[in-house]
């Protein structure tokens, strides 16, 4: 009578293993809803703790030349805490549709919120791990440590997220990924030309403020700067061809160069040949061209000076110093032992001479200009208007040429430094994602599951043989009283 012993309370491996199988259904069904129950509490509780107690990381890498000595690409000390700079957080609240309250509540404790920290580069580590293990043996060797210096070249952007935040957690991903986005476009932008032409020639000229001469002057001015600048970027990327325009930066340059000989050349030949200024400036006019050749003048007398002295220092203080040496002959011949300084006094005595000349003729020329705008004055206002019209005409092509070839320009090296210069300078190596700590989260709630399971199978084996009992007991209750009825009979 096993079971009987087992109903009585005597617990054998045997009576277990049965009352488990007994037991199995309701088991299955306690563990079951115990598991539904628990897990959903639990993972409510959980999701309420760490939403507002959670980091997200992501990770920028640059890659460009002196970044591993810790600068910028201008050799500048590189600032990674501007990733977290007022600008970079409004843009990102105002990408992820934060209301203007909103943002003005949340940039300065997502800023406050926000780390930066530079991850060890793994040659460095590789060194870290070896001194650290043969300081085992050895601990003096542990000094070599301070001795290792680097300059990160990758580093983790963190976003704690706590209840001040109050963020929900994809909100905090895209708002993370927002910052290092736009902190990358920011760094190109800064470190790129993004059209450092665009503000050389101005979208209107203001003729109150430049008379014509001075006019002429500014785009002359201003287009030998853009030539300039076009020849650097064909030493630079000489090969590089726009996709936007189809043009070399070569290209560029004839363009420009074509109107800088054509149409300033045009403009500025009409402008001193025809005397043409405006009724009220040229008195002005004339003041500015009669200054050009003041200091005109001021640099042909310091030149016939240099000239002068050079003369006389060939002529009188220089002294020739002979040598003599011999052949194979045996003939004897004399040669000029400072001669190197007797070269150089001739040189710069043809330099002199040669700038000499073209102060002289830069000097006529604006004599006779000035003369132009002296006859000038004695031009009807018909005369004058028409003059004045053509010119405006002028001016108005070069403004419109020179503005179209700038665009072509800062299209052509915005696309250069996106796509050659700073293609792979910095980039977002991982995007944001919530900091790997779930892993803590996961146990505890499987350990929290087989906990419940366990509680629950033992509760269903609890009912299982208290209900058992109470059957046990009806019977042997039952069995008594028949066995009572029959003694009674007998008796």
């Amino acid at each position: 009578m096993n079971d009987n012993n087992a109903y009585k309370g005597e617990i054998t491996f045997q009576s277990l293993f049965g009352l488990v199988k007994r037991s199995f259904v309701r088991i299955v069904v306690y563990a079951i809803v115990a598991a539904v129950v628990v897990g959903a509490i639990t993972g409510i509780i959980m999701l309420a703790v760490n939403e507002n107690g959670q980091t997200y990381q992501a990770i920028i890498e640059f890659n460009y030349k002196g970044v591993e000595e810790g600068l910028d690409p201008w050799g500048r000390k590189l600032d990674v805490t501007k990733i977290k700079a007022d600008n970079i957080i409004n843009k990102s609240l105002t990408d992820n549709n934060f209301s203007e309250e909103e943002r003005s509540r949340l940039k300065g404790k997502i800023k406050d919120n926000i780390s930066i920290a530079g991850i060890v580069p793994e040659d460095i580590m590789e060194k870290i791990m070896i001194i650290k293990e043969i300081a085992t043996k050895n601990p003096l060797q542990l000094n070599e440590l301070h001795s290792l210096s680097y300059n990160s070249t990758r580093f983790v952007v963190t976003l704690q997220n706590d209840k001040e935040l109050g963020l929900k957690k994809k909100q905090c991903i895209d708002l993370l990924n927002s910052i290092v986005d736009n902190y990358i476009e920011e760094f190109k932008k800064t470190y790129g030309y993004d059209e450092v032409l665009g503000t050389l020639i101005g979208e209107e000229v203001d003729f109150s403020y430049f008379d014509y001469v001075e006019l002429y002057d500014v785009y002359n001015t201003q287009v030998e700067d853009i030539i300039r600048y076009l020849n650097a970027m064909i030493e630079m990327a000489g090969n590089f061809r726009s996709t936007s325009n189809k043009m070399t930066f070569a290209d560029m340059h004839s363009r420009v160069m074509a109107i800088r000989n054509y149409n300033i050349k045009a403009l500025e030949t009409y402008i001193f040949d025809k005397g043409i200024a405006s009724e009220r400036s040229i008195i002005d006019v004339q003041t500015y061209i009669q200054e050009k050749l003041d200091n005109i003048d001021i640099e042909i007398q310091a030149t016939e000076q240099l000239l002068a002295d050079t003369e006389r220092a060939m002529k009188d203080v220089f002294e020739a110093y002979y040598n003599t040496k011999k052949d194979a002959n045996g003939n004897e011949e004399r040669y000029l032992a400072n001669g190197e300084i007797y070269q150089q006094y001739s040189n710069n005595l043809m330099l002199y001479q040669t700038n000499l000349v073209e102060q002289q003729t830069i000097r006529t020329l604006w004599s006779n200009r000035l003369q132009k705008f002296n006859d000038a004055e004695q031009l009807t206002d018909e005369e004058r208007e028409a003059l004045v019209l053509k010119a405006d005409e002028m001016i108005e092509k070069i403004n419109f040429a020179l503005k179209k070839e700038i665009e072509f320009i800062n299209e052509a090296v915005n696309e250069y430094i996106e796509y050659e210069v700073m293609k792979d300078s910095i980039c977002k190596a991982v995007s944001a994602t919530k900091a790997k700590n779930e892993a803590f989260n996961i146990k505890l709630l499987i350990l929290i599951e087989v906990l419940t399971v366990f509680l629950a199978a033992i509760a269903a084996m609890t009912v299982t043989n208290i209900k058992e009992k109470k059957i046990a007991a009806m019977k042997d209750n039952a069995q008594t009283q028949s066995e009572n009825k029959d003694n009674e009979k007998s008796e």
